[in-house]
């Protein structure tokens, strides 16, 4: 039995690092919305039955938390497509996102 535990930790481990770097992929290359550039993702989560990802991030500037939010939620289809058309998966997980800071960037903050 213990086993089976590891071997599901171990997939739940290469699914997290595997979406972790194409939604890096897809904010850095894909997503145009003016409002999230710059996003970092910085970790995703994954819940054990795959069908949640908590995807946390920074954005720089001086941005309201509000209008960020607002920004990811009209995004939120389009990454879930282009993370359906880059990871095979049985289904495409519902991706809640954490703004974990606001960041200011330096030319700002000087």
């Amino acid at each position: 039995m213990k086993r089976h535990d590891d071997t599901a930790g171990h997939r739940l481990a290469r699914l997290s690092e595997l979406l972790l770097g194409e939604l890096r992929d897809i904010f850095r290359d894909d997503v145009s919305d003016p409002a999230l550039a710059g996003l970092e993702v910085r970790a995703v989560v994954v819940s054990v039955d795959y069908r949640h990802l908590r995807v946390h991030c920074t954005v720089p500037g001086r941005r309201p938390r509000r209008e960020i939010e607002q920004h990811l939620a009209r995004a939120t289809p389009f990454v879930r497509a282009r993370i359906a058309e880059a990871v095979d998966l049985k289904r495409v997980p519902e991706i809640d996102f954490v703004i974990d800071a606001v960041a200011e960037t330096e030319s700002e903050s000087a």
